[in-house]
């Protein structure tokens, strides 16, 4: 009786099911939607010195936390400009570029002068830009404006000498910007063959940083002084450093740095260092001041097992721009340790 129980149950559940193969259980952890920030880096070309330093800025992100205008001029502290843009909130900007700020909805952009690109998009008027630096001398080659040497600095413009060679080349269309020191990065950003969405360690930093509404990323040694500075925290080398701000308005401004290492096991042998250590700190520029003074509620984990993620609040009475302060005055050099 046993046996033909065993039997008869065996056919039942067989029977459940039919022919028809099993559906698959559908997976607990949905797919991670890529940041604004990982998308941006599909945009910008590789390029060695790109790589020395990439800025992002999502400026329709600042708007929504922002809708004056003037509140929205304050908040812009916190947004590190590239040269493209550097003046690009004013009104001799737009006159002598035939764009401004108004247009951009984000940029991403890569290196320092006399090597430097910029992919800005938003909505633009190619007409009126082209007209505007053509009567400024720029020359026409197919889609391609351009002006001077590649990385020459244009001093005959109202505003050349402030946007540096950062506008030598110029293409545009109604949704995109790319502004270039050299031809060929400018044409590289068309449709790039390679860019810095396959680099695995400014990826891994931009989806640690998370939605900011600013963000630098730069090889970790940039971060430190040339000379003197404290003594690291850290004893291994981290790959890459991140800054970024996430300003929300009234709800908050949090600021994210990170660290990218290149293996998990020093990722996770600098934790504990960097957690115990780092509000207490000082920092270099401002030594009565700590950074748990200027960050509230201060947190420290480990990210894709090879990043720290170091997040705190920014205090209220702190300037937004203080975290690119941090990183260019070195009071992130404790978080790095020379090579």
């Amino acid at each position: 009786m046993l046996a033909l129980a065993a039997i008869l149950l065996g056919g039942l559940v067989t029977g459940c099911g039919g022919s028809e193969e099993p559906t698959p259980a559908e997976s607990a952890i949905p797919e991670p939607v890529a940041t604004p920030l990982e998308n941006a880096l599909a945009l910008l070309p590789v390029d060695d010195a790109v790589a020395q330093q990439v800025l992002f800025g999502d400026l329709d992100r600042l708007r929504s936390a922002y809708p004056r205008a003037e509140a929205f001029g304050l908040a812009l502290q916190g947004v590190w400009l590239p040269d493209a843009l550097a003046g690009a909130n004013g009104p001799l900007w737009r006159r002598a570029y035939g764009f401004g700020l108004g247009g951009a909805d984000r940029f991403v952009a890569g290196g320092y002068h006399p090597v430097e690109i910029a992919v800005i998009t938003g909505t633009f008027k190619p007409a009126n830009i082209q007209s505007r630096l053509l009567d400024r001398g720029y020359k026409r080659q197919g889609d391609l404006l351009r002006r001077g040497k590649d990385g020459a600095v244009d001093l005959e413009s109202p505003v050349g000498e402030l946007a540096r060679s950062s506008l030598a080349r110029v293409i545009v269309t109604p949704t995109r910007l790319i502004a270039a020191s050299t031809t060929k990065l400018a044409k590289a950003a068309v449709e790039p063959a390679e860019t810095f969405a396959g680099d695995d360690n400014i990826m891994l930093a931009a989806r640690s940083l998370g939605v900011v509404t600013a963000a630098a990323i730069r090889p970790a040694e940039l971060a430190r002084p040339r000379s003197g500075g404290a003594e690291p925290l850290v004893e291994r080398v981290a790959a890459t450093i991140a800054v970024g701000l996430d300003d929300g308005g009234n709800d908050g401004r949090t600021v994210r740095i990170v660290l990218v290492y290149q293996q998990a096991a020093d990722a996770e042998a600098d934790l504990d260092a960097v957690a115990g250590g780092l509000p207490g700190a000082a920092l270099a520029g401002d030594p009565e001041t700590t950074f748990g003074e200027i960050f509230t509620d201060l947190s420290v984990r480990l990210v894709g097992e090879r990043a720290i993620l170091i997040q705190g609040e920014l205090a209220e009475e702190a300037n937004a721009g203080i975290w690119r302060v941090m990183l260019e005055r070195g009071d992130l050099a404790l978080l790095v340790r020379a090579a």
